[in-house]
């Protein structure tokens, strides 16, 4: 691997917004860590695409809830890579299909708690390479609107803007700026929105594209925000006003 390439760590890959964030990435020519919770099949589909486009790829396994996790994904990506320079974690595709099914919202709490507190360790792991190259990038790109309900939304959001705004003001003085995109109402193919959702009612009166998510997370990782740090940046048509 040329050792001018730079790298990123993508978690949830195997949710939709992870699949086409790491398209994108590949796209532009990144060197990517692809981590997967449990769909390996989709993973591995998209090791293979990246292979095709001559990305090189090293694929992760395992769960951010799980003690020794994140340490171990930091140590294998510097084995394999030498350098880790971008982490983009797809927060709740890990366990996307269970927080959807929860009945109460206080069986939903804990879940969302143990998602953030991974999260958090895992940026803590990701931390140490980027010090060491005195620079970095860290983007949460949080549950599109209509996957759970307005609470549950509002207390997940909720979570992701503390957490952004806590490691960035940690983080700065490494040169790392740590943001958040909070997507709204993503019109995915082959992907159903709860009906049931009042955040269905969008001020711009359409869905969102993917492309917008992902132009998003591309100028959070581009020199014009480089001067940016913890910022919650919707992208959501107004539906959180």
């Amino acid at each position: 691997m040329r050792m001018d390439k730079r790298v990123a760590l993508i978690t949830g890959v195997e949710g939709v917004m992870g699949v086409e964030i790491v398209k994108h990435m590949a796209r532009k020519g990144y060197a990517i860590a692809l981590a997967c919770c449990d769909d390996f099949d989709k993973a591995r589909a998209l090791e293979r695409l990246c292979a095709v486009q001559g990305v090189e790829t090293l694929l992760l396994s395992g769960d951010i809830n799980v003690s020794g996790t994140c340490s171990k994904w930091i140590a294998d990506i510097l084995t394999f890579f030498q350098r880790l320079d971008v982490l983009i974690c797809n927060v709740g595709y890990n366990s996307e299909g269970q927080w959807f099914n929860v009945i109460d919202d206080a069986d939903f709490l804990p879940g969302a708690q143990n998602e953030i507190h991974g999260l958090v360790d895992l940026i803590q792991a990701a931390a140490w390479p980027m010090e060491q190259g005195k620079q970095g990038r860290m983007i949460t790109v949080s549950l599109p609107c209509g996957l759970v309900s307005k609470s549950r939304d509002e207390l997940l959001t909720s979570a992701v803007e503390g957490m952004t705004r806590t490691k960035a003001k940690e983080l700065a003085k490494h040169n790392i700026t740590v943001n958040a995109v909070l997507p709204g109402v993503i019109d995915f193919p082959n992907h159903v929105v709860r009906s049931d959702n009042a955040l269905l009612d969008i001020p711009l009166s359409r869905l969102g594209k993917p492309s917008e998510v992902t132009e998003a997370v591309d100028y959070l990782l581009s020199p014009a925000a480089a001067y940016v740090t913890g910022l919650s940046l919707a992208v959501d048509g107004g539906v959180r006003l």
